[in-house]
């Protein structure tokens, strides 16, 4: 029985450096850079989103405001 323990606990301290051992992710590759003619254009794309719908908003006022005009006729339909 003794003899059992021996091995055992030989076998474990043996073992013990391949438990520890860390297995680290590579990290992932970085994207290239981004010249600033690319970026200056990406911005512009994804701002046209944000932009446009003020624009579209103060037209839409502007044609559909004559009912706001005391002098406005009825339309007719």
């Amino acid at each position: 029985m003794r003899k059992l323990l021996v091995a055992v606990a030989a076998l474990m301290v043996a073992s013990s450096p391949v438990l520890a051992k860390v297995k680290r992710k590579a990290a992932p590759p970085s994207p290239p850079p981004m010249s600033q003619n690319e970026a200056s254009w990406r911005l512009m794309q994804e701002s046209v989103p944000l932009f446009l719908p003020t624009v579209v908003s103060a037209a839409y006022l502007s044609t559909h405001n004559d009912d706001a005009k005391p002098n406005a006729k009825p339309k007719k339909r």
